[in-house]
């Protein structure tokens, strides 16, 4: 059973600090639907966004995530793989890699900046969206994958990794109309083009073996059998006592294709990260893999 927070305690706390009693309340929202989950079966759905993908070359992993916001995403590959993928960000993305300086105002002082490397057409009304490419960023993502039988990361970003992303802040306004823009309808265009440019990535950097995907809270563990999947068993933690933060990790597969369970806190009760074996990928596969 998923605990729930009393409505006395979310009352008293909402008379001083509403966020907190709001999250209160999306846990107890979570832990319903973690306790419907326990005794029903899991009906797929498609993932439009917050996920992240792992897929494994034989010369390396490129990592894809997707905000669950829908106003950002980052690919990110090896330090050691240097062929320019400037052309290709421009080609799959549609975007411009001219140099641009535009006004941006700091207390009312203008000042001209080029956000990023990339920048899109101007959306009137939100500004562009802006794309960086460079050997190190300012941010950092895990990329969870299955290797033998077992969970493990990459981190990339920072000094880690090459990473292509959008840029993470909207510094639109009337006045800088071709500043950053992260309005998620206009972000999520440029979904598939990610996709696209991580798939051909890989492609580039070596021999496609598998792919990962990270869906988040999807499934709980009693619902893995009826899945379909085999050899379940508790690769830290055990069913008794099945403690969060990562303290409870369960395994299974079904034929090829691996699963596994990570506990996660009161939000995210499991992560659900599937590894499925593959020598070929496109975007479509991409999209069927993430109705799950």
């Amino acid at each position: 059973m998923y605990e729930k927070v009393s409505n006395k305690e979310i009352g008293e706390v909402a008379e001083h600090d509403p966020i907190r009693a709001l999250l209160m309340v999306m846990v107890n929202d979570v832990s319903v639907q973690a306790t419907n989950k326990m005794a029903s079966l899991h009906q797929p759905s498609f993932h439009q966004s917050g996920w992240s993908i792992t897929i494994e070359t034989d010369k390396g992993l490129v990592g894809l995530w997707s905000c669950w916001l829908e106003d950002k995403f980052y690919i990110g590959y090896p330090l050691d793989y240097k062929d320019d993928m400037s052309s290709l960000i421009k080609d799959i993305l549609k975007v411009n890699d001219s140099p641009m300086e535009v006004p941006h105002y700091i207390d009312n002082t203008m000042i001209l900046r080029q956000w990023a490397k990339f920048h899109s057409e101007r959306y009137d009304g939100y500004g562009r969206v802006w794309i960086d490419y460079a050997p190190f960023n300012s941010y950092s993502h895990e990329f969870l994958y299955i290797k033998e039988n077992n969970l493990t990361k990459v981190y990339y970003g920072h000094h880690e990794s090459y990473s292509i992303c959008t840029f993470p802040f909207t510094f639109y306004s009337e006045k800088a109309p071709d500043s950053p823009t992260t309005r998620s309808e206009i972000i999520q265009q440029y979904r598939n083009g990610f996709i696209e440019l991580a798939i051909t990535i890989a492609l580039k950097i070596g021999k496609i073996q598998a792919i990962n995907i990270n869906y988040g809270f999807v499934i709980v563990p009693e619902q893995l059998e009826s899945l379909g999947y085999t050899n379940i068993k508790y690769i830290k933690g055990n069913k008794e006592k099945q403690d969060g933060w990562g303290n409870t990790v369960i395994y299974a597969c079904k034929g090829s294709e691996e699963i596994i369970l990570k506990s996660g806190n009161s939000l995210v009760p499991w992560s659900t990260i599937r590894r499925i074996p593959t020598d070929r990928l496109d975007g479509k596969d991409i999209n069927n893999y993430l109705i799950f």
